[in-house]
């Protein structure tokens, strides 16, 4: 994927929770190895807008979404939006037909969430994404579960949340 001017992508940042979280951005410069971005929504604490200079590995586009991919059940290891970021998250129950509590990995207290801020994990590899699936993070007897094939497909648009103040 070529990145240039105006190209919305999501960049990861280490440091808010383990493994880190996607943050929506906009390209707004860079050499081929590092860019310049600006970040979509600043944290609510913070009015001004955020520009930072990061490397070309922590970038990525903006995932697909996906059809099918909103029948969520408790365990399901997932991609959450919350205070300004997608966080990996396992579902832990269904509250409604649109809301489940979900935790944050490393975390141990829940919160509601409406399904349209919960999105499949995937990942950008090799200039594709690959669907890691609803539950690829579970051990079952120290093995690896295997992600779901089928109920997902993709549907067009993106899942960068860009919403303005």
């Amino acid at each position: 994927m070529r990145l240039k001017k105006g190209s919305k992508v999501e960049v990861l940042k280490k440091s808010n929770v383990p493994p880190g979280s996607w943050w929506c951005a906009e390209i707004v410069s860079g050499n081929g190895h590092t860019y310049n971005v600006k970040y979509d929504q600043p944290p609510s604490n913070i009015s001004e807008v955020i520009m930072e200079r990061v490397p070309r590995k922590v970038i990525r586009p903006c995932p697909p979404t996906f059809k099918g991919a909103g029948s969520w059940v408790p365990g399901d290891i997932v991609e959450v939006f919350e205070m300004s970021s997608w966080k990996l998250a396992e579902v832990s129950r269904r509250v409604s037909r649109n809301h489940h509590f979900v935790r944050l990995l490393g975390s141990s207290s829940e919160f509601k969430v409406h399904k349209s801020f919960i999105r499949v994990r995937q990942s950008w590899k090799d200039g594709r994404w690959v669907l890691i699936g609803k539950d690829s993070g579970k051990l079952n007897n120290d093995k690896l579960i295997r992600p779901p094939k089928a109920g997902l497909s993709p549907k067009s648009g993106f899942s960068c949340l860009y919403m303005k103040a």
